[in-house]
């Protein structure tokens, strides 16, 4: 079956929890593997929120933001999840105010 376009998946292949790339040619029967660098960015997970303390921010001065960040399932003990998934490793909640700049008020790891 000449003309054939080769089959093209996604799987976490090394257990990082970032997609790798395999590439399958029927026509000539050759599989591809590449994978994703370890410094790859993850831009589908989210990483910060703003928000305001309280309803009325322009007044009282008070609005916060949240940061996240993740580590590969895989760094831990599991025996339950069947591929890997990124976990939230940090929580950093700053709240911003008029007077005093970035304040970090609560970071938990």
């Amino acid at each position: 079956m000449s003309g054939q376009s080769p089959y093209v998946y996604f799987s976490d292949l090394n257990g990082d929890g970032i997609a790798d790339l395999i590439r399958y040619s029927q026509t000539s029967g050759t599989v591809n593997v590449h994978l994703a660098p370890e410094q790859c960015h993850l831009t589908d997970l989210l990483s910060e929120v703003g928000m305001a303390v309280d309803e009325n921010p322009e007044q009282s001065g008070f609005a916060a933001i949240v940061k996240y960040e993740y580590v590969p399932s895989s760094n831990y003990l599991n025996g339950i999840l069947p591929f890997v998934v990124q976990t939230v490793s940090r929580e950093t909640l700053r709240v911003l105010t008029p007077v005093k700049a970035d304040t970090d008020i609560h970071s938990k790891a």
